[in-house]
């Protein structure tokens, strides 16, 4: 997806796009981390 956005000159697309993949990726860790403590 990025890849072809970058190519389509969507730059800012493309940084945003990366930039909330990275967001969801870390927030979805610390909560499966904090799930997984609580048992």
């Amino acid at each position: 997806e990025t890849a072809k956005m970058l190519e389509a000159g969507e730059w800012a697309w493309a940084t945003a796009y990366v930039g909330a993949s990275v967001v969801a990726g870390l927030l979805l860790s610390v909560a499966g981390i904090r799930l997984a403590n609580r048992f």
